[in-house]
């Protein structure tokens, strides 16, 4: 587990052991060579990663037009509706 030090402004040291060192490409390869990814995952990938970008971009049009006490309950309600959401689902 990390433990918190004073030489960051977040009070996380970046140089934990508990950090990875490695790329994204590195686990991309690892876990191709398991057979956990597939070629035919890209374009849904791509699509999830736009879609992100774009929900990303909006939130922070949104963010700048109304007050962050708002925006943050709206979101955590969000939050909330879709742990729900997934939670009923595995029940059923």
């Amino acid at each position: 587990m990390c433990k918190p030090c004073n030489s960051s402004a977040t009070g996380w040291c970046r140089r934990s052991a508990c950090h990875s060192r490695s790329p994204p490409s590195r686990l991309a390869a690892a876990l191709t060579y398991a057979g956990e990814i597939h070629a035919t995952l890209a374009g849904p990938s791509l699509v999830a990663l736009g879609a992100a970008l774009i929900g990303m971009w909006l939130g922070q049009l949104v963010r700048g037009k109304v007050r962050a006490e708002t925006f943050r309950l709206c979101f955590f309600l969000g939050l909330l509706l879709l742990g729900a959401h997934l939670a009923l689902r595995g029940l059923i």
